[in-house]
């Protein structure tokens, strides 16, 4: 069985040159190509959820580690402990600025911020679907590959 090999434009040239030389007829040549589809498919699934079984399991030991920090700040009297495993200080962290009133501030302490205009594709969609002609935009009918 060939191993594809892909760039971020399709197959790459090596491998277009395998399938070309192939002497396999073009519908079995199709369908062995769609049924590698299928298990590149499902490897991607497969890996879709180890990532997101992962996330979860780092969400979760992230949320014990701040727990325990903020447990033992709260008993923690300042003065440095140590053993061989550990040393529990604390250290100042750089100033933050705490905003207490926004409107009370002079003008030259506050920064514009443009706001952000992008197409709304639903809207456009809409208003396209209706008949309607939207100066800069087209509904385009596409197709894709299914593979069952």
């Amino acid at each position: 069985m060939l191993r594809a090999r892909a760039t971020s434009d399709g197959l790459d040239a090596v491998t277009v040159q395998a399938l070309d030389e192939l002497d396999v007829p073009g519908d079995d040549q199709l369908l062995e190509l769609a049924a590698y589809a299928k298990g590149e498919a499902a490897e991607a699934q497969a890996v879709g959820q180890v990532i997101h079984d992962l996330t979860v399991r780092k969400s979760g030991h992230t949320r014990r580690v701040e727990a325990i920090h903020a447990y033992i700040l709260e008993r923690f009297s300042g003065a440095r402990i140590r053993d061989g495993r550990s040393v529990i200080r604390t250290q100042h962290n750089p100033p933050k600025v705490v905003i207490d009133d926004s409107d009370a501030l002079p003008r030259e302490c506050m920064r514009h911020i443009p706001e952000k205009l992008e197409p709304d594709k639903k809207e456009i969609s809409a208003r396209l679907k209706a008949g309607a002609l939207v100066t800069g935009a087209h509904l385009k009918q596409t197709a894709r590959l299914v593979i069952e």
